[in-house]
């Protein structure tokens, strides 16, 4: 099936979907919406892909947030070989957001991390997700 419409950021991998993912997505599809499944850290990532993988027409992003897991610490290699994977078109959600009023010490590291990732869409030749918004409300 050609799609009417393709949502290229979707968010089914998140945990508020755990009950009826496959309802929504299967209803979506249905309906003539592909659709973009976003990661926004390492197992968001993996998740994004299992469910990419389940289904024709979704798609999935390998990345980290700026600020969904600070904890994280960006791995190259591992995002790397997600990226790999067929059904990653894209590299992200990624950027800088300093919506909350981020200090210095996570302004360098969200910087950091976005120019990682920058690297890595360039080293596979996928485009960038971006994550963007007003610095403050």
């Amino acid at each position: 099936m050609i799609p009417k419409f393709f949502d290229v950021h979707t968010h089914v991998n998140d945990k508020q979907y755990d009950d009826d993912r496959d309802e929504v997505i299967k209803r979506a599809l249905d309906a003539g919406v592909a659709m973009i499944q976003v990661g926004t850290d390492f197992l968001m990532s993996k998740k994004a892909i299992e469910i990419a993988e389940k289904y024709e027409n979704v798609y999935a992003t390998v990345g980290l947030h700026p600020t969904d897991n600070t904890k994280e610490i960006f791995n190259h290699d591992a995002y790397k070989k997600l990226a790999e994977h067929p059904k990653v078109v894209a590299i992200g959600e990624c950027g800088l957001d300093y919506f909350r009023g981020a200090n210095e010490e996570e302004k360098k590291k969200q910087k950091d991390v976005f120019i990682k990732q920058i690297e890595l869409a360039k080293n596979t030749g996928k485009p960038l997700m971006i994550h963007c918004r007003e610095a403050f409300p």
